[in-house]
């Protein structure tokens, strides 16, 4: 499927999360960390 955002592209975390890629980064691993939910492939 075209036109998905994923985030696996670094370049959509900025206009979309306000951070840059690489603080981005570091708040999913501090989630990881934390025991956030595990990320999914698929919309549940």
């Amino acid at each position: 499927m075209t036109g998905v955002i994923t985030a696996s592209e670094p370049s959509w975390a900025a206009p979309f999360a306000g951070l840059s890629p690489r603080c981005f980064g570091k708040l999913g691993t501090v989630l990881r960390r934390e025991g956030a939910d595990a990320v999914r492939k698929d919309r549940p």
